[in-house]
């Protein structure tokens, strides 16, 4: 199935680029198709190109995010567009209501928030395009570096710790540069690190529903990683399983 297709638009790289690397895209069923520094350059591009979905600061120079919606919408551009503030004024809200933005988010933006966005947008209009994620992961140990076993094992005692990352991993287990090793782990197991910790929390967390009979939807997400944090885990399971931790606790009654 294919993947909707997104842009990021804003005049700060760290910005953009903070976006771009704050989810695992692929993981979810987007592809990150360009970063834009001027909402100019974003619409010349978004004349030419199908773009599903637009994520634009509010504020930039020249032209601002709501321009860049409105000059899309006159130019028939039919991308969906989320749009992202530093400001909390709800002027700003109000206008982009006017133009049909679908989301309204303030910076600094918090994963789980565009998570939500992006999902609800991808069922509203593109529920044939659907991406079902799998939890089917296919590891052959015996062919890995000593490095790569250390670091699944490592995962395996650890899952239930919430800081959890390569680049943890990188500087207090492995004590090694985290951009190598990320390199090496996809170059051996043929994942990204960020795809592989999901799944692997996404099994622990079917283990736990199925072998503990009365556990709690917020002691699965503590045991499987996400902290104190069970609604974003939540959208995660029901990401991967198709339905919500509550729903699957039913059918296994």
């Amino acid at each position: 199935m294919r993947k909707l297709s997104v842009i990021i638009v804003d005049d700060e790289m760290i910005v953009r680029k903070g976006i771009r690397d704050c989810l695992d895209w692929e993981m979810y069923g987007f592809e990150i198709k360009g970063l834009f520094d001027t909402s100019l350059q974003a619409l010349e591009y978004l004349k030419t190109e199908k773009i599903d979905i637009v994520i634009t600061d509010i504020r930039m120079p020249m032209m601002d995010g709501l321009e860049l919606v409105r000059e899309s919408r006159e130019a028939k551009v039919e991308s969906h567009f989320i749009i992202l503030s530093g400001y909390d004024q709800f002027a700003y809200a109000q206008k982009a209501i006017r133009y049909g933005v679908e989301g309204y988010l303030l910076k600094p933006i918090k994963e789980e928030e565009l998570l939500e966005i992006l999902e609800t947008i991808k069922k509203k209009y593109f529920k044939d395009d659907a991406f079902e994620a799998k939890t089917n992961l296919i590891l052959n140990r015996q062919k890995y570096s000593k490095t790569v076993r250390e670091l699944v094992d490592y995962v395996d005692r650890n899952l239930d710790q919430e800081e959890l990352s390569l680049k943890y991993m990188a500087d207090n287990v492995l004590f090694m540069n985290s951009g190598y090793l990320s390199k090496l782990f996809v170059k051996e197991t043929g994942y990204k690190f960020s795809t592989f910790l999901m799944i692997k929390r996404m099994e622990r967390a079917l283990q736990l529903f199925r072998n503990q009979e009365g556990i709690t939807v917020y002691e699965v997400a503590e045991q499987s990683g996400f902290g104190k944090n069970p609604q974003y885990f939540s959208t995660v399971f029901k990401k991967y399983y198709g339905m919500p931790p509550s729903d699957y606790m039913e059918i296994q009654d």
